[in-house]
Protein backbone atom coordinates (compact mmCIF):
# COMPACT_ATOMS: atom_id res chain seq x y z
CA UNK A 1 0.00 0.00 0.00
CA UNK A 2 1.02 3.60 -0.53
CA UNK A 3 2.00 5.69 2.50
CA UNK A 4 -1.06 7.18 4.24
CA UNK A 5 -3.40 5.00 2.15
CA UNK A 6 -6.07 3.22 4.17
CA UNK A 7 -6.88 -0.45 3.69
CA UNK A 8 -10.30 0.54 2.39
CA UNK A 9 -8.84 2.92 -0.21
CA UNK A 10 -6.28 0.32 -1.23
CA UNK A 11 -8.93 -2.37 -1.79
CA UNK A 12 -11.45 -0.07 -3.49
CA UNK A 13 -8.80 1.17 -5.92
CA UNK A 14 -7.61 -2.36 -6.67
CA UNK A 15 -11.08 -3.81 -7.25
CA UNK A 16 -12.07 -0.84 -9.42
CA UNK A 17 -9.06 -1.53 -11.66
CA UNK A 18 -9.96 -5.23 -11.72
CA UNK A 19 -13.44 -4.39 -13.04
CA UNK A 20 -12.14 -2.85 -16.28
CA UNK A 21 -12.55 -4.83 -19.54
CA UNK A 22 -8.86 -5.45 -20.19
CA UNK A 23 -8.62 -7.70 -17.11
CA UNK A 24 -11.62 -9.93 -17.79
CA UNK A 25 -9.46 -13.07 -17.58
CA UNK A 26 -8.03 -12.12 -14.18
CA UNK A 27 -11.52 -11.22 -12.95
CA UNK A 28 -12.99 -14.51 -14.18
CA UNK A 29 -10.38 -16.69 -12.48
CA UNK A 30 -9.36 -14.71 -9.39
CA UNK A 31 -12.07 -12.09 -8.84
CA UNK A 32 -13.82 -13.90 -5.97
CA UNK A 33 -10.51 -14.69 -4.27
CA UNK A 34 -9.36 -11.06 -4.42
CA UNK A 35 -12.69 -9.82 -3.07
CA UNK A 36 -12.38 -12.20 -0.13
CA UNK A 37 -8.76 -11.20 0.36
CA UNK A 38 -9.91 -7.58 0.69
CA UNK A 39 -12.16 -8.64 3.57
CA UNK A 40 -9.16 -9.88 5.60
CA UNK A 41 -7.46 -7.76 8.25
CA UNK A 42 -4.23 -7.43 6.23
CA UNK A 43 -5.21 -7.78 2.56
CA UNK A 44 -1.96 -6.61 0.99
CA UNK A 45 -0.62 -8.96 -1.67
CA UNK A 46 1.37 -8.58 -4.85
CA UNK A 47 -1.61 -8.71 -7.23
CA UNK A 48 -3.80 -6.30 -5.26
CA UNK A 49 -0.87 -3.90 -5.01
CA UNK A 50 -0.27 -4.07 -8.75
CA UNK A 51 -3.97 -3.39 -9.31
CA UNK A 52 -4.05 -0.51 -6.80
CA UNK A 53 -0.98 1.10 -8.36
CA UNK A 54 -2.14 0.37 -11.94
CA UNK A 55 1.12 -1.39 -12.81
CA UNK A 56 0.00 -2.29 -16.31
CA UNK A 57 3.15 -4.14 -17.34
CA UNK A 58 2.52 -6.72 -14.60
CA UNK A 59 -1.25 -6.72 -15.02
CA UNK A 60 -0.82 -7.63 -18.68
CA UNK A 61 1.18 -10.68 -17.60
CA UNK A 62 -1.56 -11.75 -15.18
CA UNK A 63 -4.16 -11.29 -17.90
CA UNK A 64 -2.05 -13.36 -20.30
CA UNK A 65 -1.68 -16.18 -17.77
CA UNK A 66 -5.38 -16.20 -16.90
CA UNK A 67 -6.65 -15.98 -20.49
CA UNK A 68 -4.23 -18.70 -21.62
CA UNK A 69 -5.44 -20.89 -18.76
CA UNK A 70 -9.09 -20.34 -19.66
CA UNK A 71 -8.42 -21.18 -23.30
CA UNK A 72 -7.51 -24.81 -22.59
CA UNK A 73 -10.02 -25.71 -19.86
CA UNK A 74 -12.84 -27.97 -21.00
CA UNK A 75 -15.26 -25.79 -19.03
CA UNK A 76 -14.12 -22.23 -18.25
CA UNK A 77 -16.52 -22.06 -15.32
CA UNK A 78 -14.28 -24.47 -13.43
CA UNK A 79 -11.45 -21.92 -13.35
CA UNK A 80 -12.90 -19.95 -10.44
CA UNK A 81 -13.82 -23.18 -8.65
CA UNK A 82 -10.22 -24.38 -8.88
CA UNK A 83 -8.92 -21.03 -7.61
CA UNK A 84 -11.35 -21.21 -4.70
CA UNK A 85 -10.34 -24.80 -3.89
CA UNK A 86 -6.66 -23.83 -3.82
CA UNK A 87 -6.83 -20.34 -2.31
CA UNK A 88 -10.06 -19.63 -0.45
CA UNK A 89 -8.86 -21.32 2.73
CA UNK A 90 -5.75 -19.16 2.61
CA UNK A 91 -7.17 -15.67 2.02
CA UNK A 92 -6.41 -14.69 5.62
CA UNK A 93 -2.74 -15.65 5.36
CA UNK A 94 0.05 -13.12 5.86
CA UNK A 95 0.95 -11.14 2.72
CA UNK A 96 4.15 -13.13 2.23
CA UNK A 97 2.41 -16.49 2.57
CA UNK A 98 -0.53 -15.49 0.37
CA UNK A 99 1.85 -14.32 -2.35
CA UNK A 100 3.49 -17.76 -2.24
CA UNK A 101 0.13 -19.54 -2.56
CA UNK A 102 -0.87 -17.20 -5.39
CA UNK A 103 2.43 -17.98 -7.11
CA UNK A 104 1.72 -21.70 -6.82
CA UNK A 105 -1.66 -21.23 -8.49
CA UNK A 106 -0.12 -19.08 -11.22
CA UNK A 107 2.28 -21.96 -11.91
CA UNK A 108 -0.76 -24.21 -12.43
CA UNK A 109 -2.26 -21.76 -14.90
CA UNK A 110 1.01 -21.55 -16.82
CA UNK A 111 1.32 -25.34 -16.87
CA UNK A 112 -2.14 -25.71 -18.43
CA UNK A 113 -1.32 -23.07 -21.04
CA UNK A 114 2.08 -24.52 -21.94
CA UNK A 115 0.85 -28.13 -22.11
CA UNK A 116 -2.08 -26.94 -24.19
CA UNK A 117 0.36 -25.51 -26.72
CA UNK A 118 1.94 -28.94 -27.31
CA UNK A 119 -1.27 -30.90 -27.77
CA UNK A 120 -2.80 -31.56 -24.36
CA UNK A 121 -6.52 -30.78 -24.23
CA UNK A 122 -9.77 -31.03 -22.26
CA UNK A 123 -8.21 -29.97 -18.97
CA UNK A 124 -10.45 -30.59 -15.98
CA UNK A 125 -9.41 -29.32 -12.54
CA UNK A 126 -9.54 -31.92 -9.80
CA UNK A 127 -11.41 -30.09 -7.04
CA UNK A 128 -10.50 -31.08 -3.50
CA UNK A 129 -10.71 -29.74 -0.01
CA UNK A 130 -7.78 -27.71 1.32
CA UNK A 131 -4.67 -29.88 1.86
CA UNK A 132 -6.38 -33.01 0.49
CA UNK A 133 -3.74 -34.80 -1.55
CA UNK A 134 -4.60 -35.64 -5.14
CA UNK A 135 -3.53 -34.48 -8.61
CA UNK A 136 -4.23 -31.00 -9.98
CA UNK A 137 -5.78 -31.78 -13.39
CA UNK A 138 -6.96 -34.54 -15.65
CA UNK A 139 -6.59 -34.02 -19.39
CA UNK A 140 -6.06 -35.81 -22.69
CA UNK A 141 -3.07 -36.08 -24.97
CA UNK A 142 -4.60 -37.13 -28.26
CA UNK A 143 -6.85 -39.96 -27.03
CA UNK A 144 -4.76 -40.85 -23.96
CA UNK A 145 -6.03 -39.81 -20.54
CA UNK A 146 -3.44 -38.18 -18.30
CA UNK A 147 -3.21 -37.00 -14.71
CA UNK A 148 -1.21 -33.81 -14.19
CA UNK A 149 0.46 -32.57 -11.03
CA UNK A 150 2.13 -29.14 -10.94
CA UNK A 151 4.89 -28.29 -8.50
CA UNK A 152 6.25 -24.77 -8.11
CA UNK A 153 9.92 -24.74 -7.16
CA UNK A 154 9.90 -21.42 -5.37
CA UNK A 155 12.89 -19.16 -5.73
CA UNK A 156 15.33 -19.12 -2.81
CA UNK A 157 15.62 -16.13 -0.48
CA UNK A 158 18.46 -14.32 -2.20
CA UNK A 159 21.00 -11.63 -1.36
CA UNK A 160 18.76 -9.10 -3.14
CA UNK A 161 15.76 -10.12 -1.02
CA UNK A 162 17.63 -9.50 2.22
CA UNK A 163 19.09 -6.17 1.06
CA UNK A 164 15.63 -5.03 -0.07
CA UNK A 165 13.82 -6.01 3.14
CA UNK A 166 16.57 -4.51 5.32
CA UNK A 167 16.54 -1.24 3.40
CA UNK A 168 12.73 -1.00 3.61
CA UNK A 169 12.84 -1.59 7.37
CA UNK A 170 15.48 1.07 7.94
CA UNK A 171 13.73 3.54 5.63
CA UNK A 172 10.49 3.12 7.56
CA UNK A 173 12.26 3.76 10.86
CA UNK A 174 14.61 6.55 9.70
CA UNK A 175 13.43 7.99 6.37
CA UNK A 176 15.80 10.97 6.42
CA UNK A 177 18.84 8.65 6.67
CA UNK A 178 17.96 6.16 3.92
CA UNK A 179 17.06 8.06 0.74
CA UNK A 180 18.88 5.40 -1.25
CA UNK A 181 18.54 3.18 -4.28
CA UNK A 182 20.81 0.12 -4.23
CA UNK A 183 22.10 -1.63 -7.34
CA UNK A 184 23.74 -4.95 -6.49
CA UNK A 185 26.07 -7.07 -8.58
CA UNK A 186 26.77 -10.62 -7.37
CA UNK A 187 26.79 -14.16 -8.74
CA UNK A 188 25.28 -16.43 -6.11
CA UNK A 189 21.63 -17.43 -6.30
CA UNK A 190 21.70 -19.83 -3.38
CA UNK A 191 19.56 -19.27 -0.30
CA UNK A 192 21.12 -16.71 2.01
CA UNK A 193 22.72 -18.24 5.11
CA UNK A 194 22.04 -16.84 8.62
CA UNK A 195 25.59 -15.44 8.73
CA UNK A 196 25.17 -13.70 5.36
CA UNK A 197 21.82 -12.29 6.48
CA UNK A 198 23.47 -10.77 9.57
CA UNK A 199 26.29 -9.30 7.44
CA UNK A 200 23.84 -7.68 5.02
CA UNK A 201 21.68 -6.20 7.79
CA UNK A 202 24.79 -4.82 9.52
CA UNK A 203 25.99 -3.21 6.28
CA UNK A 204 22.63 -1.54 5.63
CA UNK A 205 22.61 -0.15 9.16
CA UNK A 206 26.13 1.24 8.73
CA UNK A 207 25.35 3.28 5.60
CA UNK A 208 22.73 5.38 7.40
CA UNK A 209 23.16 9.07 6.59
CA UNK A 210 25.92 8.66 4.00
CA UNK A 211 25.76 10.91 0.97
CA UNK A 212 25.19 9.14 -2.36
CA UNK A 213 26.45 8.30 -4.85
CA UNK A 214 29.04 5.84 -3.59
CA UNK A 215 30.17 2.27 -4.28
CA UNK A 216 31.12 -0.41 -1.75
CA UNK A 217 32.57 -3.85 -2.32
CA UNK A 218 31.60 -6.52 0.20
CA UNK A 219 32.69 -10.09 0.75
CA UNK A 220 30.03 -12.09 2.50
CA UNK A 221 30.77 -15.36 4.26
CA UNK A 222 31.29 -18.18 1.81
CA UNK A 223 33.49 -15.87 -0.29
CA UNK A 224 30.51 -14.28 -2.02
CA UNK A 225 31.50 -10.92 -3.50
CA UNK A 226 28.87 -8.18 -3.75
CA UNK A 227 29.31 -4.76 -5.37
CA UNK A 228 26.84 -2.22 -3.95
CA UNK A 229 26.21 0.94 -5.97
CA UNK A 230 24.25 3.49 -3.96
CA UNK A 231 22.38 6.39 -5.54
CA UNK A 232 19.69 8.82 -4.45
CA UNK A 233 16.35 7.06 -4.28
CA UNK A 234 13.32 5.98 -2.31
CA UNK A 235 14.27 2.64 -0.81
CA UNK A 236 14.61 0.61 -4.01
CA UNK A 237 16.98 -2.35 -4.41
CA UNK A 238 17.75 -4.04 -7.71
CA UNK A 239 20.17 -6.57 -9.14
CA UNK A 240 22.46 -5.78 -12.08
CA UNK A 241 24.75 -8.31 -13.72
CA UNK A 242 26.98 -6.47 -16.09
CA UNK A 243 29.29 -9.21 -17.36
CA UNK A 244 26.99 -10.54 -20.08
CA UNK A 245 23.53 -12.02 -20.38
CA UNK A 246 24.95 -15.56 -20.43
CA UNK A 247 26.44 -15.44 -16.94
CA UNK A 248 24.03 -16.83 -14.39
CA UNK A 249 24.28 -16.86 -10.63
CA UNK A 250 25.77 -19.87 -8.94
CA UNK A 251 23.25 -22.41 -7.62
CA UNK A 252 23.97 -25.56 -5.66
CA UNK A 253 23.18 -28.59 -7.85
CA UNK A 254 22.70 -30.94 -4.84
CA UNK A 255 20.32 -28.44 -3.24
CA UNK A 256 18.36 -28.07 -6.49
CA UNK A 257 18.10 -31.84 -6.96
CA UNK A 258 16.98 -32.30 -3.36
CA UNK A 259 14.03 -29.98 -4.12
CA UNK A 260 13.25 -31.88 -7.30
CA UNK A 261 13.34 -35.24 -5.53
CA UNK A 262 11.15 -34.00 -2.68
CA UNK A 263 8.47 -32.81 -5.11
CA UNK A 264 8.74 -35.97 -7.21
CA UNK A 265 8.22 -38.21 -4.17
CA UNK A 266 5.26 -36.10 -3.05
CA UNK A 267 3.76 -36.40 -6.53
CA UNK A 268 4.06 -40.19 -6.48
CA UNK A 269 1.63 -40.37 -3.55
CA UNK A 270 -0.74 -37.96 -5.29
CA UNK A 271 -0.68 -39.94 -8.54
CA UNK A 272 -1.72 -43.01 -6.54
CA UNK A 273 -5.27 -41.61 -6.69
CA UNK A 274 -5.20 -42.06 -10.50
CA UNK A 275 -3.39 -45.40 -10.95
CA UNK A 276 -4.71 -46.36 -14.38
CA UNK A 277 -3.74 -43.36 -16.53
CA UNK A 278 -0.52 -41.67 -17.66
CA UNK A 279 1.18 -39.46 -15.05
CA UNK A 280 2.68 -36.08 -15.98
CA UNK A 281 4.66 -34.05 -13.44
CA UNK A 282 5.20 -30.37 -14.28
CA UNK A 283 7.98 -28.57 -12.41
CA UNK A 284 7.94 -24.78 -12.63
CA UNK A 285 11.39 -23.43 -11.79
CA UNK A 286 11.70 -19.90 -10.44
CA UNK A 287 15.22 -18.58 -10.90
CA UNK A 288 16.37 -15.12 -9.72
CA UNK A 289 18.48 -14.83 -12.87
CA UNK A 290 15.63 -16.03 -15.15
CA UNK A 291 17.98 -18.73 -16.45
CA UNK A 292 19.16 -22.23 -15.62
CA UNK A 293 22.00 -24.41 -16.85
CA UNK A 294 21.02 -27.25 -19.20
CA UNK A 295 23.05 -29.65 -17.06
CA UNK A 296 20.72 -28.89 -14.15
CA UNK A 297 17.65 -29.71 -16.26
CA UNK A 298 19.17 -32.95 -17.50
CA UNK A 299 20.06 -33.96 -13.95
CA UNK A 300 16.56 -33.08 -12.74
CA UNK A 301 14.94 -35.16 -15.49
CA UNK A 302 17.15 -38.11 -14.59
CA UNK A 303 16.33 -37.72 -10.89
CA UNK A 304 12.56 -37.74 -11.55
CA UNK A 305 12.93 -40.81 -13.77
CA UNK A 306 14.94 -42.64 -11.09
CA UNK A 307 12.67 -41.72 -8.19
CA UNK A 308 9.52 -42.75 -10.08
CA UNK A 309 11.03 -45.83 -11.76
CA UNK A 310 10.04 -44.29 -15.06
CA UNK A 311 6.36 -44.02 -14.13
CA UNK A 312 6.18 -40.21 -14.50
CA UNK A 313 6.71 -38.09 -17.58
CA UNK A 314 8.26 -34.77 -16.53
CA UNK A 315 7.79 -31.36 -18.13
CA UNK A 316 9.71 -28.26 -17.06
CA UNK A 317 8.71 -24.61 -17.00
CA UNK A 318 11.12 -21.75 -16.35
CA UNK A 319 9.25 -18.77 -14.95
CA UNK A 320 6.02 -20.14 -16.39
CA UNK A 321 7.27 -21.02 -19.89
CA UNK A 322 8.10 -24.50 -21.18
CA UNK A 323 11.73 -25.55 -21.61
CA UNK A 324 13.01 -29.00 -22.54
CA UNK A 325 16.20 -30.78 -21.38
CA UNK A 326 18.16 -32.39 -24.21
CA UNK A 327 17.57 -35.87 -22.79
CA UNK A 328 13.77 -35.66 -22.91
CA UNK A 329 11.89 -36.38 -26.12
Amino acid sequence: MQPNQSIREYCETALARLSLPDLIGVRTVLGTILEQRCASTNPACILLTQLAQNENQFLRLWQSDCSGYLQFLRDQRTSAKKAEADLMGRVNSTPKDFDSYLGDFDAEMCAVRELGKIGYSEFEPVLTKLDEKTVDYCAKLESVEVAIEVKNLRAPITILDVFASSLRAELAANPSLYSFRLSLTYYSDNTVTPVQRHEIISYVQKIAGRTPPFVDKLELSGRVEVTVRVEQGFGEAMMSRGEGFDRYGEVSLPGFLNKVEFHARTAISQFATEPDIKHVLVLNINSPSAGIWLDFLNAAAERVYTVSNGSMHCEFLLGGYRIAPDNIQ
